[in-house]
């Protein structure tokens, strides 16, 4: 299915694009691209900056060789606030109402600074229950990313988050999974889906038999903690510190540098913060993930998944979405780059 749109990611260091459609049961690459940057608009926006960064959207756009003007733009789930909750099953005036006086509960702003919105996952006629996304930003935040965009010549279409557009690809995936497997209903089971950004740690709790998200969970811990521990132990750069990660990161080998030792106090941090929500999943609601799918700029960092397997005693892989797409040029090319990919992927995904 092809559309009229692509998709552009602000993260606090880099700007992603992707222009995606779905053929039959792949997903087919049409472009792909990304760029870092030097200021974090979520923190800097003086009139510099945002010329900068315009710029910058420009260049990244002819690069790709995406002419489209109709965008879907997405943020980091670091800028946002979101919860998934049940709720009776009300109308959508009755719903929207409800949430916003609710929404102090999960919104540590005040609501006249957030733009809410609401987004229906499940809802059960049989028990009169919905499951919802509630998802909130701060007013100025969506303002300056949208200005940013139409100064660039583009026309946003929609603005959504990391959790957002990652929810609609997995459902995907998990959809694509069961009708190639041509098998009836499966053994109930849950899957969790962990986003490791810069600043933030997002863990979405997926049942593989109804393909829909239960739970979610946020904290703030990312890739930054891992880069913090090797600055302030070695005297290296931030380009050879991500080098280092990506290339050495839990596996030392010849590396002259001992990263694992480094590494440790963050991997630990990373480590009970999982492990603690995973406790509680077992505990309040009884669940008991069977394997934990890495993605997002963490998910980079080499050995992390068997480490993780080791430490929390569940397998733990990062998610590999090359076998969902028709070979060419451009997945071979971003080859390593998919698993940061795919909130871009999901967000081309969204029905017009």
């Amino acid at each position: 299915m092809a559309s009229g749109y692509f998709a552009l990611e602000f993260a606090e260091d880099s700007m992603r694009v992707g222009d995606f459609e779905t053929k039959g049961d792949s997903l087919v690459t049409i472009s792909a691209g990304i760029t870092p940057i030097v200021h974090n608009i979520f923190i800097t926006d003086t009139d510099d900056v945002v010329r900068v960064i315009e710029s910058s959207i420009k260049k990244l756009l002819n690069d790709s060789k995406i002419t489209k003007k109709s965008v879907n733009i997405i943020i980091p789930d670091s800028q946002s606030y979101s919860r998934i909750i049940e709720m009776p099953l009300l109308t959508e005036k009755e719903l929207i109402s409800a949430i916003r006086y609710q929404a102090d509960q999960f919104i540590p702003i005040p609501i006249d600074k957030a733009n809410l919105d609401v987004e229906i996952l499940h809802e059960d006629k049989v028990n009169k229950k919905l499951r919802v996304l509630l998802v909130a930003a701060a007013k100025t935040t969506i303002s300056r990313v949208v200005s940013i965009v139409e100064k660039a010549s583009l026309y946003p279409e929609s603005l959504e988050t990391q959790m957002s557009s990652s929810l609609r690809f997995f459902e995907f995936i998990l959809t694509l999974n069961a009708s190639r497997n041509a098998q009836g209903a499966t053994v109930e089971k849950h899957l969790l889906f962990v986003n490791i950004g810069l600043f933030s740690t997002s863990i979405y709790v997926i049942n593989t038999n109804t393909f829909l998200p239960e739970q979610s969970h946020v904290f703030a811990l990312g890739l930054d903690v891992f880069t913090k521990e090797i600055k302030s132990n070695h005297q290296i750069d931030e380009a050879k510190v991500r080098e280092l990660l990506e290339t050495v990161g839990f596996e030392n080998g010849s590396s002259s540098v001992n990263l694992s030792e480094t590494l440790s106090p963050a991997f630990t941090e990373l480590t009970v913060e999982i492990s603690r929500y995973i406790t509680s999943l077992k505990d309040k609601l009884k669940i008991n993930p069977e394997g934990i799918y890495l993605y997002g700029e963490g998910a980079k960092i080499k050995g992390l998944s068997a480490k993780l397997t080791a430490s929390i005693g569940i397998t733990t892989n990062v998610f590999n979405v090359i076998p969902y797409m028709r070979p060419n040029a451009v997945v071979d090319y971003f080859k390593a780059d998919w698993p940061v990919f795919i909130p871009l992927i999901g967000a081309n995904l969204r029905a017009t």
